[in-house]
């Protein structure tokens, strides 16, 4: 196996960077057993693995105006339906005006995205023709589903906007609870198929014995519009709170949507303002202008800060709806691509796409983030917490400020000026994450300090963590590396967070820096028994050449966390296969 190893190794340096393996074309979500899906969902928290979520098929579903939606209601011998058709058919559309998709989606966009379903409509619970315990993969469903609905007069073609002779966007809901919930039916999640997304979701009933329609919502959003998820994907940090279906606050139920995601389905126009003076900010659930203002920050090309003004009403009043009333205020950094994983914190990019400023302090969903002269919290600036300042400063650049902001209303507003720095500002990344590290090293990476005032820098830092050490503890200058080192000997397997603090002479503010580190065992020890040996091979070479949009991705393989299995993991496995192993 060792000579094996290395003969690979000298042809991919001669013939340079080719895939070595070939991709086993049969596997896919859907292809992969069942049992191993929802065993993958328990042990990742209820949650559908990173290596299961890419990105959606591209379709030409335009996004305004009237598309077709397929839907299909199936039950099983051995599980049946518990919610009578009409209970489900209604979360997606009723003539009453209460909470569905189609509902959602009209008042998301007022009324310029219309959701239909075909002239056959909604259908079911059809009986599948096998019991569920007798289906090996999500592939045999889906295949067996399809052929239920053409055999009840659903025309295909009326769902196809592109062309290929199938359906844009499906959604077949299964008796039961889903996994997500934790149940055994498949769910909820929007799976990529060859020629259009596919979204599974089951009954998942509630305490009120309701069908859960907010899952649903974020799901389209999906395979509808190919938007992306505002929630990191190591769970490790929230990004955005309960201020968009499309975060961690979706989970519990908060169903608003934010400018930023409207802005992306062309539903709201941003309007970019630099001049200081008063704004009108109105209502985002209006028709009315002057909904969300795009206020670029000086000194940088891609950062800028987003305000809104949120009302609990309309698709904010859905479910738990938005948090609050109020203007809401977004970091947003164009430098993360709109794509895949852009909210997601790593060790090469600490800083993610879209981030609320959380005005109120209040963690976790950010319940208190908006501002409003109700609350007291009138003023955003470079000197506040949360602030204004970029992520990576010109040195002495104006600062934004965001004052005066009225009482909470329909119609809101606010002072925009800038300030010139007089004091030194602090600019460092909130979180630093060493990503994976084996349970027998230590690692390093630098830790970037910037100032974007007057002045230099005069630190003081301390680590509160035994297991963190820095390269000095104190420093002056305008812009510093810390060189700081987790120790995984010290620490068990898993996720550990600690704090490295910061304050100093004439400083605008004291703060610190979450570490984050994940202790894992020898990279290559994909099945973490103690080597690295042929079957975790085996399981390398199914992952070679994925990258994380692709459904052969395996994290575990992924051993230089850059996204993308290549010839730079295998050599990274080769040097660590044990070579006393058979």
């Amino acid at each position: 196996m060792r000579k094996l190893l290395i003969s690979m190794m000298i042809a991919t340096i001669v013939f340079g960077y080719q895939p070595i393996f070939s991709k086993n074309t049969n596997e896919s979500p859907q292809a992969t057993s069942l049992a191993k899906l929802r065993a993958e969902f328990i042990q990742n928290d209820y949650h559908l693995p990173e290596e299961y979520i890419y990105t959606p098929q591209q379709n030409r579903m335009p996004k305004k105006g009237k598309n077709n939606v397929m839907v299909g209601l199936f039950q099983f011998s051995d599980v049946k339906a518990t919610l009578i058709n009409a209970s489900v058919i209604e979360k997606f559309h009723n003539n009453r005006g209460e909470r569905s998709l189609s509902n959602y989606y009209d008042l998301a966009s007022n009324g310029e995205t219309i959701l239909e379903y075909g002239s056959a409509g909604i259908k079911g619970w059809f009986m599948m023709p096998k019991p569920y315990e007798k289906y090996e993969s999500l592939e045999e469903l889906i295949e067996d589903a399809n052929k239920i609905m053409a055999n009840n007069d659903y025309d295909f073609s009326e769902y196809d906007n592109d062309g290929n002779g199938w359906p844009d966007l499906i959604v077949y809901i299964w008796a039961g609870n889903s996994w997500s919930v934790g149940g055994p039916m498949p769910g909820d999640f929007t799976s990529p198929g060859e020629k259009g997304n596919i979204i599974c979701q089951a009954e998942d009933l509630r305490d009120d014995a309701s069908f859960a329609v907010t899952t649903l919502i974020h799901e389209v959003f999906h395979g509808y519009f190919k938007c992306f998820d505002l929630y990191d994907y190591s769970y490790r940090q929230k990004n955005v709170g309960g201020w968009d279906i499309m975060g961690e606050g979706g989970w519990e139920g908060y169903s608003g949507m934010s400018a930023f995601h409207r802005w992306k389905a062309g539903w709201v126009e941003m309007e970019t303002i630099t001049e200081p003076g008063v704004y009108e900010i109105n209502d985002l659930n209006t028709k009315n202008p002057n909904r969300a203002y795009k206020i670029p920050i000086p000194g940088t090309q891609d950062e800028w800060i987003l305000l809104e003004n949120r009302q609990r009403h309309g698709v904010d009043g859905y479910v738990l709806g938005c948090p609050g009333n109020g203007i809401v205020a977004y970091h947003i950094y164009d430098g993360r691509s709109y794509a895949h994983l852009f909210n997601t914190v790593t060790k090469s990019n600490p800083y993610v796409g879209v981030y609320t400023l959380d005005m109120g302090g209040s963690g976790g969903y950010k319940k208190e983030a908006m501002m409003g002269k109700n609350y007291g919290r009138t003023s955003l600036t470079g000197n506040s917490t949360p602030s204004t300042l970029p992520y990576f400063p010109t040195y002495g650049s104006k600062t934004i400020r965001i004052t005066e902001v009225s009482e909470v209303g329909p119609k809101m507003t606010f002072r925009l000026s800038y300030d010139e720095p007089l004091t030194p500002m602090v600019v460092v990344s909130e979180v630093l994450d060493f990503g994976k590290v084996e349970k027998s090293k230590t690692s390093t990476i630098k830790l970037n300090f910037r100032n974007a005032g007057k002045g230099k820098l005069r630190l003081m830092l301390k680590a509160l963590d035994s297991w963190i050490s820095m390269d000095r503890s104190s420093f002056i200058g305008i812009d510093e590396d810390i060189y700081v080192t987790v120790d995984a000997t010290k620490l068990d397997f898993g996720i550990h967070k600690g704090k490295i603090t910061y304050g100093g002479e004439n400083l605008d503010k004291n703060g610190y820096v979450n570490v984050i580190v994940k202790v894992t065992p020898k990279l290559g020890d994909m099945n973490a028994d103690g080597a690295v040996d042929q079957i975790d091979f085996d399981l390398f070479q199914k992952a070679y050449g994925a990258d994380s949009d692709d459904p052969h991705f395996d994290e575990r393989a992924d051993l230089n966390e850059d996204f993308v299995i290549d010839i730079n993991d295998f050599f990274i496995f080769a040097r660590n296969y044990d070579k006393n192993k058979k």
